[in-house]
């Protein structure tokens, strides 16, 4: 496919996904530091990424079952700092991910 081709798909008014898609991965990426800033080093160091869906469903993965533990007993808190910029946030899972690949 030729460069100019593919430049008019992702310019046409059909591929709103496209930019869809960009600006959650934004938004995903503004939650994450937001959080990482916002807890304790030890405890940041282990977060992998989160998300938060528009019920305010937020999922935290972290590297290790060990830290899963922990962080599971911190979910009040997690969620706590998470509500002071996105109110909406109403529950918190965390979850063990094998991407340890950080931020």
């Amino acid at each position: 496919m030729s460069f100019n081709k593919l430049k008019n798909i992702l310019n046409s008014k059909g591929h709103d996904n496209l930019e869809n898609l960009l600006q959650r991965a934004k938004d995903i990426e503004i939650l994450n530091k937001f959080l990482i800033k916002n807890l304790d080093d030890d405890m940041s160091s282990h977060i992998v990424s989160c998300s938060l869906n528009k019920n305010g469903n937020l999922t935290v993965f972290c590297d290790s079952s060990a830290w899963l533990a922990k962080l599971r007993y911190q979910k009040n808190s997690i969620l706590e700092i998470v509500r002071k910029k996105y109110p909406h946030a109403a529950s918190c899972e965390i979850k063990i991910t094998g991407n340890t690949a950080k931020k």
